[in-house]
Order: C-alpha cells, then structure tokens, then sequence
C-alpha cells in the first residue's frame, strides 16, 4: 500500500511538471526529397528534427526512412501537405513598386539582408544595395530588374512597412536579458549588425521575428540600448527574467495561471520536496506500526 501510494504521487508530480513545459510554439515543417535505398523510388520525408553535428535534418529525415536525400528541401506550414516537390521555377515578377516594396521588407525583416551604413541611419546605395538585397534565398528578379532610383525608394517604403508591422521593443529586452554580454560587446565596437545577429540566434526559434531588427537603422538600434540601460529587465532570484513579451507561451499550473522561468522549476521542486517529506511520514509511521 505505502508503494502503491508513493509511485501515485511520483507519478502526479511528474504528470504536474511535464504537462506545464511551454509549448515550442513551431509553426513550419522541412519537406525533404528522398531516394528509396531499397527500390529507388522518389518519395518525400517530413520533419522538424534538429540536425546532429555535420548533418542535415533532411538528411536524418531521409534515412530513418530508408533513403538518401537528393539535397532538395523545402518548408511549408505545419498544417500544409508537402506535396511531392517544391513549387516549380518563379514566374516572371515584374519591377513594379509594389512587388519591389513587399520584397525588400522580405529580403531584410525576414531574410537578413544587411542595407545599413556602420551605425549610421544611412542605407547602402546603388548596386551596393541591389547586391546586398539580391544576396538571399528568395525570388530576386524584381530586386535584380528594377532601375536603381525606384530600388532605392522601395527600399525605405519597404523598411518603414517592416518596422511598422511589428514592435519589438519586449522582444529586444527579452534578448537583451540573456545577451547582454554579446550586445554590449557588439556595441563598444560599434557593430550594429552584430547587435542584430544577436538578436536573431535568440529569437531564432521564431521565423516570422530573427530578422526584424535588420529592419532597424542606428537610431533604432541605440534607442533600443537606451532603453534596456534606463530600464532593465527585472530578474528573479535565480536570475532569471521576470517579464516575457506577451506573444510567448508560457507555463501554466493546473489553473492556467503562467508560470515562467526559473518560477517553474522552482515550483517544481518544492513540490518534490513536499513529497519526499511526506514520503518519509509515512514511511516511518508505517515502521512504527509494524514495530507496535
């Protein structure tokens, strides 16, 4: 009986702990195409899996399912079938200043294209911009097309559409509370960009956020350090942040009250405690009886 009673309780706590573990919030999935090892036969392999040392997810993906992968990998959303391959070449994407406006913001708040001048508020110009803008994996025709007077407008239009579509002002201190070290590093030697790099391997679980602050000019950047300096995030005890931006998930108890941070494992803990100290009562009530 007293066995049966602590495994329950074990078991509760375990049940209590696991089940309040934030939720990791993913959004997208990595379609990989694939060779059959035993027959040859193309097929498509689905995953989300962070890749070992040296390999590729889709490569893991591709052999757990007994095949090899032919470097070929797309990514869709959660939700969305894989389909059998990736969507076929780009169509023609004419120069026009809406298709141009709407990849610039892309080229840079999502896919990291670096257009700003040391720790100035100055955009690169010219071809420099063009190359910079063009450089990452995405459909760049209109960027490679347009004449370089209508690029340049595009680029602050779309710049100033990306910093408007988002505020990351909680998102800045929530990394700065666990980068502080890299960004005030960065920022003694005046590398913004690096600031910016920071930002991104923190948030690089979420796709839609990594990159804004490339959206951002040197007078963003600094009004942003102004602001940790003049208010910094309030830590806990164990020195963890007690403040997350609202768009993160959270802990939650039995209920739904948020527990975040080292509150959690805090709460965890002395509930275990509490169990073992029960434990031991009952145990030694349970030696008395059989010694009475």
């Amino acid at each position: 009986m007293v066995r049966f009673l602590t495994c329950g309780l074990l078991a509760l706590v375990a049940f209590a702990c696991l089940t309040a573990a934030p939720a990791s919030g993913q959004q997208y999935k990595l379609c990989c195409s694939c060779t059959s090892n035993d027959n040859g036969q193309p097929f498509v392999a689905q995953t989300a899996a962070v890749a070992l040392p040296g390999m590729s997810p889709c490569e893991i993906a591709c052999s757990s399912n007994r095949g090899t992968w032919k470097r070929q990998q797309w990514v869709v959303e959660t939700g969305a079938v894989c389909g059998t391959q990736p969507l076929g070449p780009a169509a023609p994407r004419p120069p026009t200043p809406a298709n141009l406006r709407a990849d610039v913001a892309y080229s840079v708040g999502h896919q990291g294209a670096r257009i700003w001048v040391g720790t100035s508020d100055e955009m690169l110009k010219g071809e420099a911009l063009r190359t910079s803008l063009a450089g990452v994996d995405m459909n760049t025709q209109a960027i490679r097309s347009a004449p370089i007077a209508v690029l340049q407008q595009a680029a602050l239009d779309g710049v100033a559409d990306c910093v408007n579509e988002r505020n990351i002002d909680p998102d800045f201190r929530w990394v700065y509370a666990r980068g502080s070290a890299q960004i005030k590093n960065s920022a003694q030697h005046g590398d913004f960009d690096g600031i910016r790099a920071t930002f991104g391997y923190f948030e690089s679980h979420d796709d839609q956020l990594r990159n804004r602050l490339y959206c951002r000019n040197g007078s963003e950047v600094r009004r942003l350090l102004n602001s940790v300096a003049q208010n910094p995030l309030a830590l806990d005890f164990y020195g963890q942040p007690l403040e997350e931006p609202s768009n993160r998930g959270a802990a939650r108890g039995f209920f739904g009250t948020p527990i975040r941070g080292a509150a959690f494992w805090g709460i965890c803990g002395l509930a275990i405690g509490l169990l073992v100290g029960l434990i031991a009562v009952i145990l030694t009530k349970a030696r008395d009886a059989r010694a009475g």
